[in-house]
Protein backbone atom coordinates (compact mmCIF):
# COMPACT_ATOMS: atom_id res chain seq x y z
CA UNK A 1 0.00 0.00 0.00
CA UNK A 2 1.01 3.46 -0.59
CA UNK A 3 -0.02 6.28 1.32
CA UNK A 4 -0.52 10.07 -0.08
CA UNK A 5 0.63 12.67 1.71
CA UNK A 6 -1.04 16.28 0.23
CA UNK A 7 0.45 19.56 2.14
CA UNK A 8 -1.82 22.53 1.20
CA UNK A 9 -2.54 25.99 1.95
CA UNK A 10 -5.19 28.08 0.46
CA UNK A 11 -5.87 25.54 -2.68
CA UNK A 12 -8.90 24.40 -1.54
CA UNK A 13 -10.15 25.07 -5.35
CA UNK A 14 -7.44 22.85 -6.42
CA UNK A 15 -8.02 20.25 -4.11
CA UNK A 16 -11.48 19.76 -4.71
CA UNK A 17 -10.49 18.50 -8.64
CA UNK A 18 -7.20 16.89 -7.45
CA UNK A 19 -8.52 14.47 -4.37
CA UNK A 20 -11.31 12.60 -6.05
CA UNK A 21 -8.03 11.24 -8.61
CA UNK A 22 -6.29 9.64 -5.73
CA UNK A 23 -9.23 7.59 -4.64
CA UNK A 24 -8.94 5.84 -8.18
CA UNK A 25 -5.68 4.71 -7.04
CA UNK A 26 -5.65 0.54 -6.92
CA UNK A 27 -2.49 0.28 -4.34
CA UNK A 28 -3.95 3.83 -1.90
CA UNK A 29 -3.64 3.51 1.81
CA UNK A 30 -4.08 6.68 3.44
CA UNK A 31 -4.61 10.13 2.10
CA UNK A 32 -2.97 12.37 4.48
CA UNK A 33 -3.56 16.23 4.12
CA UNK A 34 -1.50 18.51 5.88
CA UNK A 35 -3.08 22.25 5.81
CA UNK A 36 -0.26 24.65 6.40
CA UNK A 37 -2.54 27.47 7.83
CA UNK A 38 -4.92 28.37 5.46
CA UNK A 39 -7.18 31.61 6.40
CA UNK A 40 -10.44 30.90 7.35
CA UNK A 41 -12.28 30.82 4.35
CA UNK A 42 -9.76 28.01 2.89
CA UNK A 43 -10.05 26.75 6.40
CA UNK A 44 -13.64 26.51 6.54
CA UNK A 45 -14.11 25.20 2.67
CA UNK A 46 -11.27 22.51 3.27
CA UNK A 47 -13.26 21.19 6.21
CA UNK A 48 -16.45 21.38 4.27
CA UNK A 49 -15.37 19.19 1.30
CA UNK A 50 -13.37 16.54 4.05
CA UNK A 51 -16.89 15.31 5.16
CA UNK A 52 -17.29 14.10 2.23
CA UNK A 53 -14.33 12.08 2.48
CA UNK A 54 -13.98 10.82 5.96
CA UNK A 55 -11.29 8.49 5.43
CA UNK A 56 -8.62 11.09 4.93
CA UNK A 57 -6.44 12.20 7.53
CA UNK A 58 -6.11 16.07 8.13
CA UNK A 59 -3.93 17.62 10.79
CA UNK A 60 -3.99 21.74 10.64
CA UNK A 61 -1.31 24.06 11.70
CA UNK A 62 -2.36 27.66 12.66
CA UNK A 63 1.31 28.98 12.04
CA UNK A 64 2.63 28.50 8.64
CA UNK A 65 5.58 25.78 9.01
CA UNK A 66 6.30 25.63 4.86
CA UNK A 67 6.35 22.80 2.43
CA UNK A 68 9.13 20.59 3.68
CA UNK A 69 8.17 20.65 7.39
CA UNK A 70 4.78 19.83 6.45
CA UNK A 71 5.87 16.66 4.42
CA UNK A 72 7.91 15.70 7.10
CA UNK A 73 4.87 15.91 9.56
CA UNK A 74 2.56 13.94 6.81
CA UNK A 75 5.60 10.94 7.10
CA UNK A 76 4.65 11.33 10.91
CA UNK A 77 0.88 10.33 10.59
CA UNK A 78 2.20 7.57 7.73
CA UNK A 79 2.54 3.52 8.42
CA UNK A 80 2.85 2.90 4.72
CA UNK A 81 6.43 1.22 3.44
CA UNK A 82 5.74 3.42 0.76
CA UNK A 83 4.66 6.99 0.46
CA UNK A 84 3.69 9.44 -2.56
CA UNK A 85 4.22 13.14 -1.72
CA UNK A 86 1.12 14.33 -3.43
CA UNK A 87 0.01 17.82 -4.63
CA UNK A 88 -2.88 20.15 -4.72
Amino acid sequence: MIDVVIPTRNRVSTLKLVLPTYFNQELLGKIIIIDDSSDEKNKKELEELLKEYPEVIYKRFEKQIFLPQARNEGIKLSSAQYIFMGED
